[in-house]
């Protein structure tokens, strides 16, 4: 038996930021839409907060999210089953909000008292420029920005200009080669202009360039260093690179800034898990999936840490609840390929 768990675990790899599923069943209220950033979709895996609010005009700032769910590759999102959320069946006004890197956030409300179903669309608009964005200098590791670069547009035209083709490039049409000599560009024109670290982090993790990805990420945290998705993308590209180590302590930095943080929590518990520390890395894998139950990547992890302690029938669920969310997600096939195996050495058909 033992054998067998070995060459299960080793038949699996790990996703870094599966997309949502919606919850199986009628959902008697939700709430559907989708993100559009600067005119065009968002990016998959972007996470929308859901907040319930007192009216239409409140904030969703100082109340705790009572769900997540995040952007397919259209930018596309759902939030079903919301008669079992608040003390009011659901009947209630809820406030939606987005968040990324140099645009200001989105908000929308929407009210469900008297419809059991609506539509939104969430828009980020680009953050007004910085009046006091520091001039475009030569960069050094020492050196700290006089300003926190977050939230801004590069205060350069030619960088901005190329910022929006890199933008356009990385979200739209899925090249993140091209986007990638655009901001090579942006962040030699304007050195402490994050969000170009950011995005070419992102670009580089699309191609698998892990190395690459953990300098830019590493980048943003010099000139943002309250930047919860930078110290995130660090964590995730050292974890591809094995290096779990240090891939831990990012991402406990991230999760300084970002408790709740449900993709924060999931590739901590990879690090653990990559360092033979299978209980913590439960704990934070289960955190994410309370933060987040539409979140497949966890179970997936799960499985993978029950079969380290040999309990093929917690894997097996697991193993099945994943593909039940993620039919297509990329560990699908070997998902399944494991599930046979567990149902063949459990006995079950």
């Amino acid at each position: 038996m033992r054998s067998l768990f070995v060459s299960i675990v080793a038949a699996l790899c790990f996703c870094l930021v599966p997309g949502p599923i919606p919850a199986q069943g009628q959902s008697l209220r939700q709430i559907s839409g989708q993100v559009v950033i600067g005119g065009e979709p968002a990016p998959a895996g972007l996470p929308v907060l859901l907040t319930i609010v007192t009216r239409q005009d409140s904030s969703a700032n100082g109340n705790f999210p009572v769900a997540r769910a995040l952007t397919d590759a259209a930018g596309k999102f759902v939030f079903e089953h919301l008669e079992v959320v608040g003390s009011a069946n659901g009947k209630e006004i809820f406030a939606l909000s987005a968040h990324f890197p140099a645009y200001q956030d989105g908000l929308v409300t929407v009210d469900l008292r008297e419809f059991a179903a609506q539509k939104v669309t969430l828009a980020l608009k680009p953050e007004l420029d910085s009046p006091e964005s520091p001039e475009p200098k030569a960069r050094k590791t020492e050196d700290r920005p006089a300003k926190n670069a977050a939230g801004r547009q590069p205060k350069n035209p030619e960088a901005r200009a190329a910022f929006e083709r890199a933008s356009e490039s990385l979200f739209s049409r899925h090249d993140a080669s091209a986007s990638l000599k655009d901001l090579k560009q942006v962040t030699k024109i304007d050195p402490w202009f994050g969000p170009g670290y950011l995005l070419m982090g992102l670009a580089h993790m699309q191609l698998q360039n892990w190395s690459e990805a953990q300098w830019a990420f590493e980048e943003v945290t010099k000139v943002e260093p309250a930047n919860a998705e930078a110290y995130l993308g660090f964590g995730s590209a050292l974890n591809e690179q094995q290096s779990y180590a240090a891939a831990q302590k990012a991402l406990e930095q991230c999760l300084e800034l970002r408790t709740d943080y449900a993709e924060g929590h999931y590739e901590l518990a990879r690090s653990l898990w990559g360092q033979g520390k299978l209980d913590a890395a439960a704990g934070h894998a289960r955190r994410a999936l309370e933060i987040n139950n539409g979140y497949s990547g966890p179970h997936a992890l799960m499985g993978n840490i029950y079969l380290q302690q040999e309990d093929p029938e917690a894997a097996l669920t697991e193993f099945q609840e994943y593909v039940r969310m993620d039919p297509q997600g990329s560990l699908a096939p070997a998902a399944k390929e494991v599930i046979v195996k567990l149902k063949a050495l459990l006995g079950e058909k």
